[in-house]
């Protein structure tokens, strides 16, 4: 087995075990699966398909059709699932990390306005909210299926994560709408006083 290769190429290979696919198949089945979890872009799965190729992991047969362009098509080779076998082996604990344009945002919200750091978290929230409706909808699909048990486990655990930014960015509104009230009531005096004083100028004004 040559070097370990990037994450991304073994899944490319497991992508084409069950049958053969065209690069725009395989593009649009990793859109479809692992790309609630690990993202690949459809010029990467490209690129991908031509290493794969040149280390004889995979291999690409030119289809002719009659009514669209002609396509390549992808098969793995026995190398290339021994290669995926062999990955599966090793037992990967490393921490997790991700990247997140919005949480650099929320670092550094004190520079923000409240009101742009409300509507940051609704957005952030709802968008949540939909991924999980997302995830809902795929459980359904693999629910009693024997051979789905694994992929529906890594669903479940996009579901929990989904429910926790929910629930973050719920708890985070709320304590931001908090903080703003003390702000808008400054300077402003209680209407009860407000019309106390009023009634009593009127009554001065009368015995005067």
């Amino acid at each position: 087995m040559p070097n370990r290769l990037p994450t991304t190429s073994y899944a490319i290979l497991g992508l084409l075990i069950r049958q053969p696919r065209s690069r725009y198949d395989l593009a649009q089945l990793v859109e479809r699966t692992i790309a609630h979890f690990w993202t690949i872009a459809k010029s990467q799965v490209y690129r991908e398909l031509d290493r794969l190729e040149t280390l004889g992991y995979v291999h690409g047969t030119h289809v002719h059709q009659k009514r669209l362009p002609d396509k390549r098509v992808y098969a793995l080779t026995p190398a290339g699932e021994r290669a995926f076998d062999a990955w599966l082996q090793v037992p990967d604990a490393e921490r997790s990390h991700f990247r997140s344009d919005y949480l650099v945002k929320v670092f550094f919200a004190n520079r923000m306005p409240s009101q742009t750091y409300v509507e940051l978290l609704r957005r952030y929230r709802d968008g949540n909210q939909l991924w999980r409706q997302e995830i809902d909808l795929i459980l359904a699909q693999l629910s009693g299926n024997p051979e789905a048990v694994h992929m529906r486990a890594t669903a479940v655990l996009g579901g929990k994560i989904a429910e926790a930014m929910v629930a973050w960015a719920d708890g985070e509104l709320k304590r931001a709408e908090q903080s703003r009230r003390p702000q808008l009531t400054v300077g402003r005096k209680p209407s009860s006083t407000v019309g106390t004083a009023e009634r009593a100028r009127k009554v001065q004004v009368r015995r005067g």
